[in-house]
């Protein structure tokens, strides 16, 4: 019988044809089938009710979002959200874009419509207790880094670090903790040795003194030291059916996510403490906007998803499972830019 994780393997083994050969092109998406429901104007959302599935909203990659709710910039595009962070069934998505690739089926079966990052906004930290000595990513040797879960971005992002390191894969170990409590736990418990995380968690260790940190992608520069080119960070997604289904929806959800994005580049530090919920702060205010300040350009202004970002993402899949046949996977059917674009427009009319 085929597991979900044997099919997910399986299309990530689709990948390696596009990051060992270099000289193939795949033309990017221009225009999708939602732009033609579109091509007349932005509709009514179809459905004003949505559930929208989030790892941890108070991580801040998905700080847009949070913006977008609290001040109430989808209830004007019309919609009712209710964020579902953890088990249960969801409308839509918000996750790193490369998760579209690995989902079951051939090819990508869901589809980004608004980007909220575009850099993943993580960072590599040594525990200093247990590696009190170590200053490199080399030094990862036998040891054991902890992320939220195994094959998501910070997977990538360490995969990519030790191989230019001069490191196998099998060199570390990866250890999968789910949120940041687990991995506040694990870390002063001594279960890990270092960590691969987002922020606010990474500044406050840090400022701590318990973490040192060795490597970032939480700046468009740290992400093309990393990965060689443009990271996307975490999207809004959702099943392509729901995405040709119901454009005047999405294209809400796209509406509130821009304007929030916009706000995000002129916002101060009261802006940030006013809008942000307290228990999002971790208990320190200094340090929620000292993380703010180090992410602040890992978010998107536009929301839209280049190819350049996507092939990027791939490549990082296929370097962590060798052997991939891109011709499994269509990556422009992966995004459509035409809701973030229009949302766009409407901005600037």
């Amino acid at each position: 019988m085929t597991t979900p994780a044997l099919r997910r393997r399986s299309l990530l083994r689709a990948g390696a044809w596009l990051a060992l050969s270099p000289s193939v092109v795949i033309a990017p998406s221009v225009v999708l089938a939602p732009s033609v429901a579109l091509a007349a104007g932005p509709a009514a959302p179809e459905r004003t009710r949505l559930a929208i599935g989030v790892h941890h909203l108070a991580d801040m990659a998905h700080l847009p979002l949070v913006v977008a709710d609290r001040l109430g910039y989808f209830r004007a595009a019309g919609l009712e959200i209710s964020w579902v962070e953890g088990e249960g069934p969801v409308d839509v998505s918000a996750g790193p874009y490369e998760q579209l690739l690995q989902l079951p089926g051939r090819g990508p079966q869901h589809q980004a419509f608004v980007s909220l990052g575009r850099a993943p906004g993580l960072a590599l930290g040594f525990a200093t207790r247990a590696m009190p000595q170590a200053r490199q990513v080399s030094d990862l040797r036998g040891r054991r880094v902890g992320v939220a879960a195994s094959g998501n971005t910070a997977h990538l992002m360490l995969q990519s670090l030790s191989l230019r390191a001069g490191l196998a894969p099998s060199d570390w170990q990866v250890v999968a903790l789910g949120g940041s409590a687990g991995a506040l736990q694990a870390l002063r418990a001594g279960q890990v040795d270092a960590l691969c995380w987002g922020e606010p968690l990474m500044t406050v260790l840090e400022h701590r003194g318990e973490l040192r940190i060795a490597g970032e992608a939480r700046t468009l520069k740290g992400t093309e030291a990393v990965f060689g080119g443009p990271m996307p960070g975490a999207c809004l997604h959702a099943p392509q059916v729901f995405v040709l289904r119901y454009p005047g929806t999405c294209q809400a959800l796209a509406t509130g996510a821009v304007r929030a994005l916009r706000w995000l580049q002129t916002a101060g530090p009261r802006d940030i403490l006013r809008t942000v919920p307290e228990a999002y702060l971790m208990g320190d205010l200094g340090l929620y906007l000292a993380a703010f300040d180090r992410v602040r350009d890992s978010y998107s202004t536009d929301g839209l998803i280049t190819f350049e970002a996507g092939r990027t993402a791939l490549r990082a899949l296929a370097a962590l499972e060798p052997g991939m046949r891109a011709e499994r996977i269509d990556l422009p059917r992966s995004y459509t830019n035409a809701f973030a674009r229009l949302a766009g427009e409407r901005g600037r009319a």
